[in-house]
């Protein structure tokens, strides 16, 4: 009796994404061209099953804190709802809010303001085991 060889498993690594949506001021909803943007991701996680995104939402410090987080806390929940459409398993993709905290701008002017408008998604490293389709016969 043959007995086939063992299949070679190869680690392939899947690098880190990240995607940025802009709001406008006290906007909690994504347009048209934000949901293009989101496309790469969407394939990401449909892609691989394994795949997570931590969707973090953000303010400028126009409004109070209070406010601002629960703003912060709706537009990450948007967009996780969603990324959760295209993927099998919700628990791929968690959501939170921060309000004003981690500017990546000034919110001395509109234009740093603007910046601080944002939702990230970011999907870390993974690594995925394929076979080696060239070592497996043909049966």
């Amino acid at each position: 009796v043959d007995t086939a060889p063992p299949v070679q498993a190869a680690t392939v690594t899947v690098e880190p994404s990240t995607v940025t949506i802009a709001y406008s001021v006290d906007s909690k909803h994504l347009t048209e061209e934000d949901k293009h943007r989101l496309q790469p991701m969407i394939q990401r996680l449909t892609r691989y099953p394994s795949a997570t995104a931590e969707v973090t939402g953000y303010t400028s410090n126009t409004g109070s804190e209070a406010y601002n987080l629960k703003l912060s806390e709706k537009r990450a929940k948007n967009v996780a709802e969603l990324l959760s459409q295209y993927v099998a398993d919700a628990n791929q993709i968690t959501s939170k809010g921060i309000g004003e905290a981690n500017s990546i701008a000034t919110n001395d002017t509109a234009k740093g303001r603007a910046e601080n408008r944002r939702v990230e998604i970011y999907s870390p490293a993974l690594k995925i085991a394929t076979e080696d389709a060239a070592e497996r016969p043909d049966y």
